[in-house]
């Protein structure tokens, strides 16, 4: 399928920073809210300081490889060049531009095209790391189930795993942000932080593993 990736990397920086938000120019969101308007729908994990723009995350997730067996072989030793750690519309950008991305790259099903942009994007390693301030997370997961959605983790899991687009090496490893069951006292520690009986931790799994998938949205 021919996708018109000239418009898209035109647009890149005003999907990053749209003008408008449709239908609620005048409303202040805040982390947890549920957003909407005519082209996509989700729970707020982040919002600028006037409370108008911001990120959602999608109500529905899937487990997935990030790339297919054959694909995760045959690109060994080559780079996506999706390694920005901030920049998920980027780096979704890369990714769309290698040939059969949408049979292949399987993480990237959600990816929805508008009619010059990317609404839904894989998330950045440090965009998914926004799920990690506890605050972020309870809002987002209340948020999730008022909505009939699966929260992202909660007390009693014992381990998931959340792909980002962020990818690390040129052999098989790809960012993932993990949440794991923990019976200790952890203390806040470089990039370890503790909520309830778990722990989450940013890690490197190969391409070819599954773990789970949440799109992002700017608006």
């Amino acid at each position: 399928m021919d996708f018109p990736l000239k418009r898209i990397w035109k647009g890149l920086f005003e999907a990053l920073t749209p003008s408008d938000v449709y239908g609620n120019e005048e409303h202040q969101f805040k982390v947890g809210d549920y957003y909407e308007d005519f082209e996509k729908y989700g729970i707020i994990v982040s919002v600028t300081k006037d409370g108008r723009h911001g990120i959602i995350i999608n109500l529905e997730e899937h487990e997935t490889q990030w790339c297919s067996d054959e694909e995760a072989e045959r690109t060994k030793g080559v780079s996506t060049r999706a390694t920005s750690t901030d920049n998920g519309l980027q780096n979704t950008l890369q990714v769309m531009n290698i040939v059969h991305w949408q049979t292949n790259y399987l993480a990237f099903k959600d990816v929805i095209i508008g009619s010059d942009n990317i609404i839904w994007y894989i998330p950045s390693i440090n965009e998914l790391n926004l799920l990690t301030d506890k605050n972020t997370l309870d809002a987002v997961n209340s948020g999730l189930v008022s909505r009939g959605a699966k929260p992202i983790f909660v007390s009693g899991q014992m381990e998931k795993a959340f792909w980002s687009s962020t990818e690390t090496s040129e052999k098989d490893a790809v960012c993932t942000l993990n949440f794991e069951k923990c019976d200790f006292s952890y203390k806040q520690k470089w990039n370890h932080r503790e909520y309830y009986d778990f722990e989450t931790y940013i890690g490197d799994r190969p391409k070819n593993k599954r773990a789970y998938v949440r799109s992002f949205a700017k608006f």
